[in-house]
């Protein structure tokens, strides 16, 4: 869906030719989106597209270098960073691969912590509905240690829920998850849009849990490639098996222009072992000095593509693995000062 067809309905999320740079790294690049407020959305790609980095800017939880970013109609750019503080704290839900639960709290002290945090301690009666909400209401006085990973998410995604966001982001939430427990997880997901109408942006690299949304985005090069509406799973494993075959085949030209280079290699070492002629060994002399640039380029080419993604993948990964774990409880101890 575009911009333009989004905008007959409320818009929950809209990014304006978003742009992120790190340093000489584009992780994105212009990209232009629209979530429709109401339904679910997952986000797709090689590794190194942006996926994650597009849901830190969406989020609040990263500053675009240029484009801009609205949330419920509220443009975060232009915001201090204590308003997109206060924003993401009233208006945006977290669920991530890492439950981030503290061990020694019960499922109801985990689900209150952000708001007591905060300073707005929830109600018991809102921590158990968030409870009930993921099926847990009987679990409310168990420990992480005495649930099953299924249930710590469950009690994760309560967590993100309590406070009613606005708009629910989660960054593989079902990654940790073994298959069964992770169809039992995107189910409630979907069940949380069709009948709550809980607007969710999902990232993901599973074909299956994308087929559970409304609509799926695809990711390269820090631009949207694609979408797919009303997915099913084959759809989705085909478009990403293209888009992953897209990137081998430019491997695969570097690894034969290297062995080109190869055969060019292989005659001036024959020629040098001749040796017959002194114009011989000046040309075999000149040979052996591109070698090294000939190995240098063979290793460029065939590793080109995967460069590029540790590039990215190193430059944001400091910053992305922070944003986990300061947002991970949806409470800013920045608010703690408060």
């Amino acid at each position: 869906m575009t911009e333009t067809d989004a905008g007959a309905t409320a818009v929950a999320v809209r990014l304006r030719s978003v742009r992120r740079l790190y340093r000489d790294v584009v992780a994105l690049d212009g990209v232009d989106l629209a979530v429709r407020a109401g339904s679910f959305v997952a986000i797709m790609g090689p590794s190194g597209s942006g996926k994650s980095t597009l849901l830190q800017c969406a989020a609040g939880l990263d500053r675009p270098t240029s484009g801009s970013v609205e949330v419920g109609g509220t443009e975060l750019t232009g915001l201090s960073e204590r308003r997109r503080t206060l924003l993401r704290r009233d208006r945006i839900g977290f669920v991530f691969q890492s439950f981030n639960l503290i061990p020694s709290l019960s499922a109801a002290q985990n689900v209150a912590l952000p708001g007591r945090l905060a300073g707005r301690r929830p109600s018991r009666t809102q921590v158990h509905a968030a409870l009930d909400r993921v099926g847990l209401a009987g679990r409310a006085g168990h420990r992480p240690g005495e649930l099953s990973g299924g249930q710590q998410q469950r009690v994760a995604l309560a967590r993100a829920l309590v406070s009613r966001p606005a708009v629910l982001f989660g960054d593989e939430p079902t990654g940790a998850l073994d298959t069964v427990t992770s169809r039992h997880v995107l189910a409630l997901l979907r069940e949380l849009v069709n009948g709550e109408g809980q607007t969710t942006v999902m990232v993901t690299h599973d074909p299956v849990a994308a087929s559970y949304a409304d609509r799926v985005v695809f990711l390269v090069d820090g631009r949207v490639e694609s979408e797919l509406a009303g997915p099913d799973v084959e759809e989705v494993a085909g478009r990403m098996a293209a888009l992953e075959g897209r990137r081998t085949g430019g491997v695969r030209a570097g690894a034969e222009a290297a062995g080109g280079a190869g055969s060019v290699r292989a005659d001036g070492e024959a020629a040098r072992r001749t040796g017959s002629v002194h114009a011989d060994t000046e040309t075999v002399g000149r040979t052996d000095s591109v070698h090294a640039d000939t190995e240098t380029a063979r290793h460029t080419d065939s590793v080109h593509a995967h460069a590029e993604t540790a590039r990215r993948t190193d430059s944001v990964h400091a910053h992305a693995e922070t944003a986990r774990h300061t947002d991970s409880v949806h409470a800013d101890t920045e608010a703690v000062g408060r």
